[in-house]
């Protein structure tokens, strides 16, 4: 077939020999952080009994669950 694009098996095992995968979990556990420092400040600012810190409170409240939902749905693809 004319302008066929196929890698032959050579190809494939020069480009995987060149490949290094290394784990790296610090930006999974700064992703866990935050959303856990984020859920936290809202305990704090509701706790503080007045009606801004209640406002910001509800603010930061959505955007933990927002942010949870956000990993536990792209960790399900």
């Amino acid at each position: 077939m004319k302008g066929s694009h196929t890698m032959q098996q050579a190809d494939y095992d020069e480009i995987r020999r060149n490949l290094i995968f290394k784990q790296n979990n610090i930006l999974g556990l700064a992703v866990v952080v935050f959303n856990i420092s984020l859920f936290l400040s809202a305990v704090y600012f509701f706790s503080l009994n007045s009606a801004w810190s209640y406002w910001f409170s509800q603010l930061l409240f959505a955007l933990h669950f927002n942010h949870s939902y956000i990993l536990v749905h792209e960790t399900s693809h």
